[in-house]
């Protein structure tokens, strides 16, 4: 019998209304179950059982005029062994209500819930033990809701001048490249045949160029099991030869990342003749019992150009496990 419930009420000008009600089994510490409410109709929303939750803010954080909630997963129930973690719930047009995918390890600070590019994103300190230091790490890392994923929502960490760039590539030093190797690059669509490929020579004069403004295309990156694992991606966006022809030229202005087709990441570009490199977190494997893995980058939004379709200059990598 439930003791205690947790009403949480967001009310929408567009139909369908939904709002969200945790329950409070007896002698619970923490809702235990969950139940969407879609004009007045209750339904349980499956969860695993055991599952501890905190309904956090409730608002249409995919933008689809939609009510959805962030949930806290306390993963401990109750102990301080372990930080919590995070999910949300939104609403399918189809009637039924998605758990989207879980993000943060061990967060023992409330999430803040602040606006990024125009939507709403949550923004957590996650920790994590670093075995050779002995010392805990913090780290900040954003999400917002894509549709019925959390995507880790990345802006430009740092964004270095081309002339910068040009010295460090005729530069005698190591890179993620000493060890790592990219096996195949395939695009949605190229005007020439192995157009994709001039996103990654490491020549700035080449480009991919998409058919039409390059909405909706994509480029895709193979790597192999035993690939050292990638942290940063590297871009430099539209045509850098000069300032007239990246003026021309379409830039990137948000970008998909998928791992192994599965949405990981929301890259958001400056619109800048400039290298811009994007923190993701540790992806692939650097494993060789592992399979082949890939990263694909889909093009969402575009700062248009005066003339001319979408152009990258290049996309390459920095990681982990070389030195």
């Amino acid at each position: 019998m439930a003791l205690a419930t947790v009403l949480l009420f967001a009310c929408n000008m567009q139909k369908p209304v939904v709002e969200y009600e945790g329950v409070y089994s007896e002698y619970a510490l923490f809702v235990d179950s969950l139940f969407g409410i879609v004009n007045g109709e209750r339904q349980l929303i499956p969860m695993e059982e055991g599952t501890c939750m905190q309904l956090d803010s409730v608002m249409d954080f995919n933008g689809d005029g939609i009510s959805d909630v962030l949930v806290t997963h306390v993963q401990a129930c109750g102990g301080n062994a372990i930080g919590n973690a995070f999910f949300f719930v939104t609403y399918s047009r189809d009637g039924h209500f998605v758990r989207t995918n879980t993000f943060g390890t061990s967060v023992f600070d409330d999430p803040v819930v602040q606006p990024w590019e125009g939507m709403p994103s949550v923004l957590i300190t996650n920790e994590s033990f670093d075995a050779d230091s002995e010392e805990v790490e913090e780290t900040v890392e954003r999400y917002v809701l894509v549709d019925t994923f959390a995507l880790r929502a990345v802006s430009a960490t740092e964004i270095e001048p081309l002339a910068s760039v040009i010295e460090e590539a005729e530069g005698d030093y190591c890179s993620w490249y000493c060890g790592g190797e990219v096996k195949e690059i395939t695009a949605s669509s190229s005007p020439k045949d192995g157009e994709a490929d001039n996103a990654h020579d490491f020549d700035y004069t080449t480009l991919w160029m998409p058919a039409g403004n390059g909405i909706g295309e994509s480029l895709v990156y193979k790597f192999s099991g035993s690939c050292p694992r990638i942290t940063t991606v590297k871009v430099l966006n539209g045509d850098v030869q000069s300032e007239d022809l990246w003026m021309q030229s379409a830039r990137v202005r948000l970008m998909r990342m998928y791992v192994n087709d599965q949405p990981y990441a929301l890259l958001a570009f400056e619109d800048s003749p400039t290298l811009q490199c994007f923190d993701i977190g540790v992806v692939g494997f650097h494993d060789p019992n592992a399979p082949d893995w890939t990263l694909t980058f889909e093009v969402l939004e575009v700062y248009p150009g005066t003339r001319g379709g979408l152009a990258i200059a290049e996309l390459t990598f920095d990681g982990i496990d070389v030195h």
